[in-house]
């Protein structure tokens, strides 16, 4: 569906032509959506490609018994790694390096189990108000382990500066956990400088990737990241309950948990007198527990495999002119901008501060069908977060509306 989606522009830019894209996104017959950090729409590859693998599995055919069972490598494991090898290049990674996993806290909880923590150790943690909840703070703490939170500029509006990290890391500490985007207001955050500080000190760094992945150009060579974890139901336009885990060295680690998909099969009945599963595979896959989702994967390879006839960079380079215009057509009318002004910090999600309620605002918006996302834990504004096929006229139709409200 998406062959030649791109057009030349008078300013030399080789963009996405949006005109054809939108045609993919059904959901734009009924709503302007502008809520891409939360959930995408289903875009009709997706659709398509779920839709034969529901008559596949109908009829038992062949292509539904080569994807049976779903998960692991080798000779046993189906089609997993068609699907490895798509997000593999997505992000600039070798396939051996890709484990599938149902979620992104599922990938970051497999590695940080599977690290030591020696006695008086610590791990650096970014704004606890710019990243997504989880219990991560708690479970170390509970292990006796110290948290060092690197808390972000202007009251949690500004950038993190990397000096706040390097006074934070030192010898003792584990990992360093971040999000390459934070959600409540698009920051981007200078992961390949955490890195290099966290690598300074003989730490590891952890990447929480959900918000960039489809959003911007994620290269994990260039960012020189150890670990990286994301789902594909945002700006990946994916399914709910997949995702994928990065990687880089994994010969000495250890998963927790425990399947058949960690390890290689003996082939033989008489050789398995001790158990099928030899050992660990010499892969990110020993992360691996057993089956994931078929339906599920076959949508996110039809997502991914979207996105890189996209292209990343001109995907990305769209949503910062989105992000732009938004910005500009916001200070028009006065608000307040949550988000970094700094291009080199910021994404292509833009938060603002509204007077009132932001969740009541989001709410009027919506029924205008405006999709927007708005609540104290958004920095106490509205999140918009368009994609590459929306337009200056969705936004402009979006600060129409607006205005009522502010």
């Amino acid at each position: 569906m998406c062959k030649d989606l791109f057009r030349r522009e008078t300013r030399g830019d080789r963009l996405i032509d949006v005109e054809r894209a939108r045609r993919d996104v059904p959901l734009l017959e009924k709503r302007i959506y502008l809520n891409h950090a939360a959930i995408s729409p289903c875009i009709r590859p997706v659709r398509e490609a779920i839709e034969k693998h529901l008559e596949d599995w109908t009829w038992m055919n062949e292509e539904f018994m080569r994807r049976v069972p779903f998960g692991g490598e080798g000779w046993e494991q189906g089609e997993t790694r068609d699907v490895k090898a798509s997000f593999a290049k997505l992000i600039g990674a070798k396939v051996e390096q890709i484990a599938l996993t149902h979620s992104t806290f599922v990938g970051l909880s497999a590695v940080v189990n599977a690290l030591e923590y020696p006695r008086g150790c610590n791990v650096v943690v970014m704004d606890p108000r710019l990243e997504h909840p989880s219990y991560l703070p708690n479970w170390l703490r509970e292990r006796g382990i110290e948290v060092r939170y690197v808390y972000a500029s202007e009251n949690g509006l500004g950038k993190i500066p990397l000096s706040e990290v390097e006074k934070k890391v030192d010898d003792k500490t584990v990992f360093v956990f971040a999000s390459y985007i934070e959600y409540p207001n698009g920051l981007r955050n200078d992961i390949k400088g955490m890195a290099e500080i966290a690598h300074d000190h003989g730490a590891k760094i952890v990447v929480d990737a959900f918000q960039a992945v489809g959003h911007i150009d994620v290269d994990v060579k260039d960012l020189d990241v150890d670990f990286l974890a994301t789902g594909t139901y945002k700006y990946l336009m994916g399914p709910k309950g997949t995702g994928f885990l990065y990687v880089k060295d994994y010969d000495d680690l250890k998963p927790v948990l425990f399947g058949w998909a960690c390890g290689p099969w003996y082939r033989e009945f008489d050789k398995a007198k001790e158990g099928y599963v030899m050992g660990l595979h010499n892969s990110a896959a020993r992360f691996e527990v057993g089956s994931y989702s078929i339906i599920g994967f076959i949508g996110a390879k039809a997502a991914i495999d979207y996105f890189l006839k996209l292209g990343m960079k001109n995907v990305e380079e769209r949503l910062m002119y989105l992000g732009d215009y938004l910005i500009e057509r916001l200070q028009e009318i006065g608000l307040k901008i949550n988000s970094p002004l700094d291009p080199e910090c910021r994404s292509g999600s833009v938060n603002f501060r509204v007077k009132g309620d932001p969740w009541e605002v989001a709410q009027k918006l919506r029924a205008a069908k405006l999709w927007v996302t708005g609540g104290d834990h958004y920095a106490h504004g509205i999140r918009v977060s368009p994609h590459f096929y929306n337009t200056e006229e969705d936004i402009d139709r979006f600060i129409k509306e607006l205005k009522k409200y502010v």
